[in-house]
């Protein structure tokens, strides 16, 4: 008779082992190296000093600058965009993808660029919600307008069109190494929470003073 309160009890027991068990979101951390060493980095965030573990595997990125001219057909590219008043997706920023990196992270889902920011990684496509976005795509179309240029993204289950100013900071991705890490770089870096800290799983580093901009 006491069977179903055995049951009840040995439910809730399992409930917090099956929680921990849910893999952990990862964070998104912008700053300048203040050390690193073979393990680790510790960053300025501007508002305080976080030590971040280097995972294994760890993806590391050189973001250079580059020109809107090299924003072209067939490229596969990240672009953080913000909705304007006529309904329209303007770039806040572009950052264009190796061929070795094409397809990373496709798809259309939150990112914390900006309030109600996105992140599509995609190929050019039809503009969409008037939502701040980012957008990772394989251009299809490109346009000019007002000395910018006008690029459609299409990704798995959706498309954008996006304007792109002339002034928005157009940078792009190379192989990086760990020499990348040194005293004063700016880093976006993708993290993973665990029990003992942040533990890095890409980082994006500017070289030669270059913001990773995304």
């Amino acid at each position: 008779m006491h069977k179903p309160l055995i049951l009840t009890a040995l439910i809730a027991a399992s409930m917090p082992a099956l929680a921990q068990a849910a893999p952990a979101q990862p964070v998104h951390v912008r700053g300048t190296i203040v050390s690193s060493s073979a393990s680790a980095i510790v960053l300025n965030t501007g508002s305080q000093t976080e030590k971040i573990s280097l995972g294994k595997p760890l993806r590391l990125v050189g973001v250079v600058n580059s020109s809107l001219d090299k924003v072209s057909s067939g490229e596969f590219i990240g672009t953080t965009v913000a909705p304007q008043a006529d309904g329209s997706l303007k770039a806040l920023e572009v950052h264009i993808f190796p061929d070795s990196l094409r397809g990373t992270g496709e798809g259309y889902y939150p990112w914390d660029k900006q309030q109600r920011s996105m992140m599509a990684n995609a190929t050019v496509a039809s503009a969409g919600r008037p939502t701040s976005m980012m957008a990772n795509a394989t251009i299809r179309q490109v346009g000019s307008a007002d000395g910018g240029r006008t690029v459609r993204l299409v990704y798995k289950g959706g498309t954008q069109t996006v304007v792109i100013p002339p002034n928005a900071p157009i940078v792009a991705f190379e192989k990086g190494t760990p020499a990348l890490l040194v005293p004063g770089a700016h880093v976006f870096v993708i993290a993973t929470p665990t029990g003992s800290g942040l533990v890095a799983r890409a980082v994006n580093v500017g070289e030669h003073g270059v913001v990773p901009p995304m």
